[in-house]
């Protein structure tokens, strides 16, 4: 990630719509966990989902980020734990953690099957792995280029890697699936516009209007409940959740 895309992204992260309803899904999936549970969150940037695993009581957090600056920002947010590490060979010992949150984190990997089976071996037997990825390679843009991804999945896709690493499949599907069809067309759309050159600033993540902003929250909010009775064919993001056997 470029430098200066990375202090916007730490800048709109604690509010942004986007930011905000994923990790309120994240903490939905945690909240009832054991408070004594060993959390890792791989990617934690700035340590805005720590901070609200504290908030609901959890005490045991780790994360790791390739990003000094996240980092530093996680530790001094009360979080010692926090370390400079690569995601696909986290240097801790086997059958450390009872839960791994991976949101947005195994597509800068190059070696996902890779991180994946490492993540599965630093899992407690019983422990659960909870990934969130991009979606669909449809919707490959210059925002992908700047973030530095490898790839978008399916949700086939991404449970196929889940079961091949050894994880017992618990829930998968699609996120972000009410914007789906808007996101698409305004990505396909752009392709047929004056080709700009990508810089740090070719990407989706920009300062919402207040009204905007609270009006998207309250849509991925009606969309969490649907969830419960509908599975989406289709998501800006999808999901898979494995349990270690």
């Amino acid at each position: 990630m470029e430098k200066n895309y990375e202090v916007a992204y730490h800048d709109l992260e604690g509010q942004h719509w986007w930011f905000t309803s994923r990790r309120k899904t994240i903490l939905n999936l945690i909240k009832d966990a054991d408070k004594d549970s060993v959390i890792l969150d791989v990617g934690c940037s700035s340590g805005l989902l720590l901070s609200e695993l504290r908030d609901l009581g959890f005490k045991n957090l780790f994360g790791i980020d390739v990003s000094e600056l996240a980092v530093e920002t996680a530790k001094s947010k009360g979080f010692p734990n926090c370390f400079l590490m690569d995601g696909q060979n986290p240097d801790f010992s086997d059958e450390k953690f009872d839960i791994i949150v991976s949101s947005d984190s195994l597509e800068h990997m190059a070696q996902d099957k890779l991180a994946l089976k490492n993540w599965h071996k630093l899992l407690k037997h019983g422990g659960k792995a909870i990934v969130y990825v991009p979606a669909f390679n449809s919707l490959w843009s210059e925002h992908d280029v700047v973030n530095q991804h490898y790839r978008r999945y399916t949700k086939k896709d991404l449970n196929s890697k889940m079961e091949g690493a050894g994880y017992h499949l618990e829930d998968s599907g699609y996120w972000n699936s009410l914007l789906f069809f808007p996101i698409f067309a305004v990505r396909k759309l752009g392709k047929f516009g004056p080709q700009k050159e990508i810089d740090e600033n070719s990407h989706d993540l920009k300062e919402t209007p207040s009204v905007i902003n609270k009006g998207l929250k309250s849509l991925l909010a009606a969309e969490q409940k649907l969830s419960k009775v509908i599975k989406w064919p289709v998501g800006v993001s999808c999901f898979s959740i494995g349990i270690k056997l």
